[in-house]
C-alpha cells in the first residue's frame, strides 16, 4: 500500500518538545513525582529556545528534516476505463496565460512542437510569492493527463494544478479543486519530461490535493508554479489530456 507522509503541525511539535523537556527537567531534578513541574526559568528558556528553533527552521526550509517525516511518492490513480481526449492549443497563445502571473517581471508563452512552452522571469517584488504558469478551458474534468517538463526545477518551490469555475479569480470562492506539490529535498521536481495522472480528490506521485473537490463545476485548468522570487524557471506543457 502507498504510504503518506505524516505531517506534524509546528505548534504541536512545540508542545511535545516542551512536554518532554518538563519531564527531563522532572527526572534529573530527582523530584518523587513526575507531576511536579520543573522550575519557571528553566521552562521559559526551553520555551524561547524551542521557538526560536521553529522560527529558524522555517526560514531555513529545516521544517522538511526536523519535525516532519518524509513524503512518499504515491503511485497514479488508477485511470482503467477512462477516455481521455487531448487538448489543442492555437494561436493567440496569450490566451492560454494563467492569471497566476503574479510579482513576476515576466511570464512568456511560446509553441514548441506542438507544446507550450512558459517561461518565467522572476520579479523585485519580495511581498508574497511568485508564480507563473498556462491555463485552458475544459468542462467537468474526471482525470487530467499532463506531460511536463519542469525548466530549471531547482528554482521551482511548488507546482500547482487547479481548476476553476471560469466566473473570475477569487481562489477562496472560484476555485473547484486544487493539487500542490512542494517540492523540497525529500519531493524533487524531476528534471525529465514525466507524465502526471490527475484525479480531482486523490494524490499522484507527489501532488496532494488540497481543499474542496468540485470537479463538476470545473470550466477551466490552471498549470502553474511558485519560483524563488528573483530567479528565472518555467516549464513545457507537451501534452494534455482530458477524461469526462
Amino acid at each position: 500500500m502507498p504510504r503518506h507522509s505524516l505531517q506534524v503541525k509546528p505548534i504541536e511539535a512545540i508542545k511535545i518538545i516542551f512536554l518532554l523537556f518538563a519531564l527531563l527537567s522532572d527526572i534529573l531534578g530527582r523530584t518523587v513525582e513526575l507531576g511536579n513541574r520543573p522550575g519557571r526559568t528553566f521552562k521559559a528558556t526551553a520555551a524561547v529556545l524551542l521557538i526560536c528553533g521553529s522560527a529558524y527552521a522555517h526560514a531555513t526550509s529545516l521544517e522538511e528534516t526536523w519535525y516532519r517525516l518524509p513524503a512518499y511518492h504515491v503511485p497514479s490513480p488508477d485511470v482503467t476505463g477512462y477516455e481521455f481526449a487531448p487538448i489543442s492549443f492555437s494561436e493567440p497563445l496569450k490566451q492560454y496565460k494563467s492569471y497566476w502571473d503574479q510579482r513576476v517581471r515576466r511570464v512568456q508563452l511560446t509553441a514548441d512542437n506542438n507544446a507550450l512552452r512558459c517561461a518565467i522571469q522572476g520579479g523585485s517584488d519580495l511581498s508574497a510569492g511568485q508564480y507563473g504558469g498556462v491555463k485552458f478551458p475544459v468542462r467537468s474534468p474526471a482525470a487530467l493527463r499532463l506531460e511536463l517538463t519542469f525548466l530549471q526545477p531547482q528554482n521551482i518551490q511548488a507546482a500547482y494544478v487547479d481548476g476553476y469555475d471560469g466566473r473570475g479569480y477569487k481562489p477562496d470562492q472560484n476555485r473547484c479543486v486544487r493539487w500542490h506539490w512542494k517540492a523540497g529535498p525529500k519531493t524533487p521536481l524531476p528534471k525529465e519530461r514525466a507524465t502526471h495522472v490527475l484525479v480531482p480528490g486523490k494524490p499522484s506521485g507527489y501532488f496532494v490535493p488540497q481543499g474542496q473537490t468540485n470537479y463538476a463545476e470545473v470550466a477551466e485548468i490552471h498549470v502553474f508554479v511558485r519560483i524563488i522570487p528573483g530567479r528565472s524557471a518555467g516549464f513545457i506543457l507537451h501534452h494534455a489530456e482530458v477524461a469526462r
